[in-house]
């Protein structure tokens, strides 16, 4: 069981979209931050990036870095990353392993872009 959900983005606008849509939803909050930056009170079983991290990475390699070791600090020992991206990003995940190891990965060929999705785990030595 689920006990709390959190989504995260930098839009407000996107935030508010998301209230709307689902702001009565138990234990589903959203929050307006800045994924490098963000700090919840508590750390995380899992953390979901859904269409995010390779924008970032395409943007800024610095804020991209900026962002996996606050992922990193953010999940519990053990703590997985389920990671949805272009499925010919295999440089972005590579990077992604400084903190994180490649547990599964499945890739979809369906759409008019392919498109993968990633699990990792944390590093024990991180």
């Amino acid at each position: 069981k689920v006990k709390q959900t959190i989504g995260i983005d930098f839009s407000q606008e996107a935030i508010a979209i998301a209230r709307q849509r689902y702001g009565n939803t138990p234990n589903l909050d959203f929050v307006v931050a800045n994924l490098s930056e963000y700090k919840p009170s508590s750390k995380a079983d899992v953390i979901v990036a859904s269409e995010v991290l390779y924008y970032i990475r395409r943007n800024s390699k610095q804020e991209f870095e900026k962002v996996v070791r606050n992922i990193a600090s953010l999940v519990l020992p053990g703590g997985k990353l389920i990671v949805s991206h272009m499925a010919s990003d295999s440089a972005m995940i590579q990077d992604l392993e400084s903190h994180f190891r490649v547990i599964d990965r499945k890739e979809s060929k369906d759409w008019k872009r392919p498109f993968a999705v990633t699990l990792l785990e944390l590093k024990a030595d991180i």
